[in-house]
């Protein structure tokens, strides 16, 4: 990846394309809805659109793109997740790798 795409993993604006799914929220409520490290979501994931989350993988902040990615594989939206996998922009292939990872791990655990 080299020192200059290390940087761009450090970018804290919106990727550009967050926009292009609706109107900012405010940080505390994209938590609240898709949950955190500490808390659980508000709502069932299934019953938000698919546009939220698909927006908020492009969000500034890591922890949201994080959690957007794992509520793309907790409703089965594994295409889609997995196209990002070859992003232009780091941030969103590291995402969808947090998203996917988790479930490597819930496999393994089964067996």
């Amino acid at each position: 990846m080299g020192h200059q795409g290390r940087s761009r993993l450090l970018i804290i604006e919106h990727n550009p394309k967050y926009h292009d799914y609706g109107k900012e929220e405010p940080t505390h409520v994209t938590f609240q809805v898709l949950g955190s490290g500490y808390q659980d979501p508000a709502k069932d994931l299934k019953s938000l659109p698919r546009e939220y989350l698909l927006q908020n993988i492009h969000h500034r902040s890591y922890l949201a793109r994080t959690q957007a990615a794992k509520a793309l594989r907790k409703v089965g939206a594994l295409d889609e997740l997995t196209k990002f996998l070859s992003d232009p922009d780091p941030r969103l292939r590291r995402a969808a790798l947090d998203g996917l990872i988790e479930l490597e791990l819930l496999v393994r655990r089964r067996r």
